[in-house]
């Protein structure tokens, strides 16, 4: 995989998927309208790319930028090719870019599944080098459970690695 960005502007010819995308990918009331990210990113502190792999549009980022932060409005991976490890190229690219600034983003998936009765496990699973915060249904989480059930899809070859958080 080899990523380019380009720059998104009337020229692209895939504007119309990075709008289709920006409406999947947030929800309504996060989505600035597309003339007015593309009027703000006529500015030089602001960067509105659409990624892509040769011809293969795979995501777009809108960050906003100073001399010591790089602010990610927008991050999306194409819904299409997602879980094929363009999310982590894109957040290379976007580190690479910032050229030692920090990157900031907001996420807000935690809220959305606490608000469906998901509450913070004070767990983490770590799996080969990524930490994943476990979330569940339970307020009393059963750990051991959670193990079993983790063994059982890798038929009891794989024991998952699970810290408690500190």
């Amino acid at each position: 995989m080899r990523l380019t960005a380009r720059k998104v502007d009337g020229s692209l010819r895939d504007l119309s998927r990075v709008k289709g995308l920006l409406e999947r990918a947030f929800p309504k009331n996060e989505q600035f309208p597309m003339f007015l990210l593309r009027l703000r990113a006529w500015s030089s502190y602001v960067h509105f790319l659409a990624y892509y792999d040769g011809d293969d549009f795979c995501g777009f980022t809108y960050t906003v930028e100073n001399e010591d932060m790089v602010f990610v409005l927008y991050l999306a991976v194409n819904d299409e090719i997602r879980s094929k490890g363009y999310g982590t190229a894109i957040l290379t690219d976007l580190k690479a870019r910032a050229s030692g600034r920090g990157v900031a983003l907001n996420i807000e998936p935690l809220e959305f599944y606490r608000r469906n009765g998901f509450v913070s496990t004070d767990y983490n699973l770590i799996d080969g080098g990524d930490r994943y915060l476990i979330l569940c249904t339970k307020e009393d989480f059963p750990v051991e459970d959670y193990i079993r059930v983790i063994k059982r899809i890798s038929f009891g070859l794989h024991v998952p690695n699970v810290e408690r958080v500190k």
